[in-house]
């Protein structure tokens, strides 16, 4: 899975694009980040990966955890704490002054009706 998040990542930096890979078999969750750099190399590029997480966590205030309800608002922070998802890979790459970040989750999260099971409130 690192495989594919760090290959995605290159295509999102060789082609400036910002989207997420076509689907795949089996089903793998996706999250994708892109962050501006004053530097066109950062030696700390832990800190990009670090934001981009902490982003698409920072969507839980918009999550309702008694109805399971994400309104689409929630996708990547539901993904991030996805319970039956059990392996991460990530991916960064960069262009220019452009970091692109990618994490895949196995197996996929984000299932309809099954949300309450798997986004838990934070103890």
């Amino acid at each position: 899975m690192d495989a594919k998040a760090q290959k995605w990542a290159e295509y999102l930096a060789e082609t400036g694009k910002f989207e997420h890979s076509p689907r795949s078999k089996p089903a793998i969750g996706e999250n994708v980040a892109m962050q501006w750099s004053m530097r066109k190399r950062d030696t700390n590029l832990g800190e990009f990966v670090k934001k981009a997480i902490n982003d698409w966590y920072n969507e839980e205030g918009q999550y309702n955890y008694n109805s399971g309800d994400s309104n689409g608002a929630t996708l990547h922070f539901t993904q991030v704490v996805w319970k039956s998802s059990e392996k991460l890979g990530l991916g960064i790459a960069i262009n220019g002054n452009s970091v692109y970040i990618v994490g895949n989750y196995f197996p996929a999260g984000n299932h309809r009706s099954r949300y309450l099971e798997n986004v838990k409130r934070p103890v």
